[in-house]
């Protein structure tokens, strides 16, 4: 399996534990938006992390 679809496949699983994960009487949508877009922001700050070397690497 290439790296793309491996990762596709587990950001499918984890989304799938999410939804079992929910619980009910709470706003389960908010709940899962909320996981989400933590789990966006913790991938965004890890790739800008070390863009400057990266860039630097690729001159």
């Amino acid at each position: 399996m290439n790296e793309y679809a491996k990762g596709a496949s587990e950001a499918l699983v984890w989304v799938q534990g999410l939804m079992g994960d929910l619980v009910k009487g709470e706003d389960r949508w908010d709940v899962m938006k909320r996981e989400v877009d933590d789990a966006k922001e913790d991938l965004v700050k890890g790739v800008g992390v070390d863009l400057r070397v990266r860039l630097q690497r690729n001159v």
